[in-house]
């Protein structure tokens, strides 16, 4: 989750970049174990939420010392629940290319809100709530690759 200034330009300045990990080779970049509870889907009826509450994060404070590592990050936390619906088209692809990578799924095309907060210190960020969220595209999906391409 990235927090940039408000105002003009392109693109603003950033004052915050929170990440749940450490680039490597330390470990898995900008991703985290969630419990099963957090994330619920039915494809069929193109419906998913998936939410956090106090999720422990890293503030790099920019993208590039996220991935350089130049200056310790500061312990944080965020919260937030994203919400798909509307299944509107649905689109299996299947690629056996062994050079762009073996893997098969459906996905189907969908909308999607969310809100948030993050905390950074004595410092909270918050959106908007969820119920003024749109997006212009959204996507839920089931995927088998590498081993599980078969």
């Amino acid at each position: 989750m990235d927090v940039f200034e408000p105002g003009p330009g392109s693109p603003p300045p950033q004052l915050h970049d929170l990440n749940p990990s450490f680039a490597p080779p330390l470990g898995l970049f900008w991703t985290t174990s969630v419990p099963l509870e957090s994330i619920s889907v039915d494809l069929d009826q193109g419906r998913a939420t998936f939410q956090a509450t106090n999720l422990p994060v890293l503030d790099f404070g920019e993208i590039p010392n996220a991935i350089a590592g130049m200056r310790p990050p500061i312990p944080a936390s965020v919260s937030f629940r994203v919400e798909w619906s509307g299944p509107a088209q649905r689109t299996p692809l299947r690629n056996a290319d062994p050079v762009y990578g073996r893997f098969v799924g459906e996905f189907v095309y969908t909308s999607a809100r969310m809100e948030w907060t993050a905390r950074v210190g004595d410092y909270e960020f918050r959106s908007a709530p969820i119920e003024t969220s749109m997006s212009q595209f959204a996507l839920l999906g089931i995927e088998r690759n590498g081993i599980f391409f078969s």
